[in-house]
């Protein structure tokens, strides 16, 4: 009896893990008394609930994991380190974490997005097999494409601006909106074969 309930108790905290990071968060900050500066353009609102899209699926397969019966601690912790690594992609669109972090510590912002890069990169590489499945791989090159045209043309034309619908928006934002969306996309692939796999097996079975 004592067995089933700290197991559940675990899977209970697991499930929570997410909300219980970002409590801690904002308890942390609050404490400190660190108001972030925040970006408002509609693009960065845009960007960062594709980034947000791609979270909480991700978070969404780790909890289905999580209450299997043949749990995989290795799957489960892949899919929330996903999860986070879209969070902090999220919240550094809103809260321009990256711009923060290269004043302080006087380095340039793109040395932070070339971090963000590469701890997707491991993770990518940790599930190898997965990543370059047809439809993943597309959407992640997409991805790839839109983030490094989007650094390039910040670069060139610093915030340069095309209309859409009569709303202005800047070149950069508008192709990280689709590049976020595209990272999500992929995501999406991951947590399809992900789900069904199990379905898959048991009907041949």
């Amino acid at each position: 009896m004592t067995n089933i309930s700290s197991t559940n108790l675990l899977k209970t905290i697991k499930m929570f893990s997410l909300p219980l990071i970002f409590y801690i968060l904002l308890i942390t900050i609050r404490i400190l008394g660190y108001q972030p500066a925040m970006e408002g353009e509609l693009g960065d609102f845009i960007t960062a609930v594709n980034f947000l899209i791609g979270a909480f699926i991700s978070y969404f397969v780790f909890i289905i994991i999580v209450l299997g019966y043949e749990t995989s601690s290795k799957r489960a912790a892949w899919w929330l380190s996903i999860s986070l690594l879209m969070c902090l992609l999220a919240f550094d669109e809103l809260f321009m974490i990256h711009e923060i972090i290269g004043a302080q510590f006087k380095i340039k912002d793109t040395f932070i997005l070339l971090f963000y890069g590469g701890l997707l990169g491991i993770l990518l590489i940790l599930n190898l097999k997965e990543t370059f499945k047809k439809d993943t791989f597309i959407c992640l090159v997409i991805f790839a494409i839109m983030s490094i045209i989007s650094q390039v043309s910040d670069y060139l034309y610093n915030e340069g601006i095309i209309v859409l619908m009569g709303r202005e928006i800047s070149y950069e934002q508008f192709l990280e909106s689709f590049g976020a969306l595209s990272l999500s996309c992929a995501l999406v692939t991951f947590a399809l074969r992900e789900i069904m796999s199990p379905i898959e097996v048991t009907k041949s079975s």
